[in-house]
């Protein structure tokens, strides 16, 4: 394969999907993106967000982290969190990927994972494309934990 290809085409391919996606779902922000920059809005003002955002039932550290994203233009926040969203997609797959070959004594070859990662996408794809449909946070959650797992099997307890 040729290098510039592996060196970026999961950039290319992020750029391409979060693209996709964005002009897919542009012109209904209100799924997810709204109700957590209302609740963002809260924080701001430092208000209750049980009281001020009553819809919003999610862990709070999700409205501070759509903070920064506040005063940007509803398009802006999506692509960003597109972007979030299809990045800690990918962050998992290659998580599992790490953990899971620590199973096999012997690596794979390239033609063997590529096949392996096509599989893998092809089973979670209904699952993966539901969390970006509903504009939901669990891909951010879910990176978090598979970095957990990944430093475990590395024997890196504070990652």
């Amino acid at each position: 394969m040729k290098p510039w290809i592996e060196r970026y085409g999961p950039w290319i391919a992020l750029f391409v999907a979060s693209a996709a996606y964005y002009s897919r779902f542009i012109h209904d922000p209100d799924n997810g993106v709204l109700l957590y920059s209302q609740a963002a809005q809260c924080l701001i003002d430092n208000r209750i967000l049980q009281e001020c955002s009553q819809y919003f039932t999610y862990p709070p550290a999700l409205a501070f982290v759509f903070v920064p994203l506040v005063q940007m233009p509803m398009g802006l926040r999506l692509l960003i969190w597109y972007v979030v969203t299809i990045a800690a997609s990918v962050g998992a797959f290659k998580c599992a990927e790490v953990v899971g070959s620590r199973l096999f004594a012997e690596r794979f070859s390239a033609t063997e994972m590529a096949w392996v990662r096509v599989i893998a996408i092809i089973l979670s794809l209904k699952f993966v494309l539901a969390v970006l449909e509903n504009q939901a946070y669990e891909a951010l959650s879910f990176i978090f934990i598979m970095l957990g797992l990944v430093g475990l099997s590395e024997r890196r307890e504070l990652l």
